[in-house]
């Protein structure tokens, strides 16, 4: 049965056909950044790692400012990949050409003729009208604090809570995004400036691929696919195994 009770931080439960409305309208009372934390399920992941001993916001976000991204992003990424390859390279039951694919990274392609863009606010990706939606009213009027105050972060390819909180702000100077979603396992923003040039959506594409290679290797396969949703998409979505 799902237990919030000793959830940290005050919450609102809605269902998903106003999760929205909800949002922005505690958006208004300023009582704290609302974030939807997911459906019941979701909402009790987010409870259990909170309540895991872990390094508090005020830590991650001093480790934050000095986190570089997305450099120090790119670095983890490489160092995580060669690993992996590393491994994989020892096992002679596997084709090396398929290695030689892996460690070539997500191929360009071809730019798609259309692309309708990716519809998910909020949230991504298991939530429907019916489902009941828990909403987060975390103590800081700054969305990009969002991961700290969560704990978001730092198991398998997801990176540590500070790496979060470091590409949101970067995310947020160069295109306005804000976090309206963080799941147990993704995260959602929403975006009012988009990449104004398919290069400069490539090269954002690039970039976020190492933050959440996912959203590529088990989803849009190329960057291309994932250049032109970013450049119609209002909803930016990251998940993580």
């Amino acid at each position: 049965m799902l237990d919030l009770g000793a959830f940290p931080y005050p919450l609102v439960a809605v269902y998903g056909a106003v999760v929205m409305e909800t949002v922005e309208r505690l958006r208004r009372e300023g009582r704290g950044w609302p974030v939807v934390i997911g459906d019941d399920f979701s909402a009790g992941r987010v409870a259990g790692a909170l309540s895991d001993a872990g390094a508090p916001p005020a830590e991650i976000l001093k480790a934050a400012a000095t986190f570089r991204y997305p450099e120090d992003v790119k670095a983890d990424r490489a160092a995580e990949r060669a690993e992996l390859l590393a491994m994989l390279r020892a096992d002679p039951s596997i084709d090396p050409a398929i290695l030689d694919e892996f460690e070539a990274g997500p191929a360009v392609g071809e730019w798609p003729p259309t692309f309708d863009g990716v519809e998910a606010l909020s949230g991504y990706p298991t939530m429907s009208p019916g489902d009941r939606i828990h909403i987060a009213l975390l103590p800081t009027s700054d969305p990009t604090e969002v991961p700290a105050y969560l704990r978001f972060g730092g198991y398998n390819s997801c990176p540590p809570p500070q790496a979060h909180v470091a590409t949101l702000r970067s995310l947020r100077d160069r295109y306005g995004a804000e976090i309206v979603a963080c799941t147990f396992d993704t995260i959602e923003l929403r975006v009012p400036r988009r990449p104004a040039t398919r290069e400069e959506a490539l090269a954002l594409a690039r970039e976020l691929h190492a933050y959440c290679n996912d959203t590529i290797d088990q989803g849009l396969e190329t960057l291309s696919n994932y250049a032109a949703a970013l450049m119609v998409s209002e909803s930016w979505l990251f998940w993580w195994d």
